[in-house]
């Protein structure tokens, strides 16, 4: 539905300039506003292309970094990882913006083992829920270059988390 929605929102919306275009111009044949009209479907088609593909890759990340971190499946179905022995849950965001598409890897980095006070300083400076009675800090990466560049985001997230847990 969601690619038919995509498909519809382009065509009509140059159907409907083709129109006006038709319109404030005075023009007397009907072929603008069809021409107008293909260029919307062209664009709605590959536009709902691109939504398909960067949504197919999804499992795809989450397999390559259940490799590369010696990841599992939990529980409640949800790709977790242990990185310098912090448990870290990958979600997946993929963000629509119209002319362009936002694929984002949210890792979530359970921070339940740090005494609540500390906790509550850390939600200053960073992106911190609370989810089932436990605590954790928000980080949105792309996965980029086969993963090191999520690697490298998340690694230096623990770094900072680290050094400020150990100052206060």
């Amino acid at each position: 539905m969601k690619y038919i929605r995509t498909i519809l929102l382009w065509t009509s919306s140059f159907f409907i300039f083709g129109f006006s275009l038709k319109y404030f111009l005075e023009i007397e044949e009907n072929v603008i506003p069809f021409i107008f009209g293909g260029m919307g479907l062209i664009i709605g088609l590959v536009k709902a292309i691109l939504i398909r593909l960067s949504s197919s890759s999804k499992p795809e990340i989450f397999s390559q970094a259940r490799k590369m971190f010696n990841g599992k499946i939990n529980l409640n179905g949800e790709t977790e990882l242990l990185i310098n022995d912090r448990k870290i849950i990958l979600d997946y965001k993929l963000e629509d913006l119209g002319s362009r598409m936002n694929e984002y890897i949210i890792a979530k980095i359970d921070l339940t083992n740090i005494p609540r006070e500390r906790i509550n300083k850390l939600k200053e400076k960073y992106e911190i829920i609370e989810l089932n009675n436990r605590f954790y800090e928000v980080v949105y990466c792309s996965w980029g270059n086969k993963g090191n560049d999520f690697k490298k985001r998340i690694e230096n997230k623990l770094h900072q988390i680290e050094k400020n847990v150990s100052q206060q």
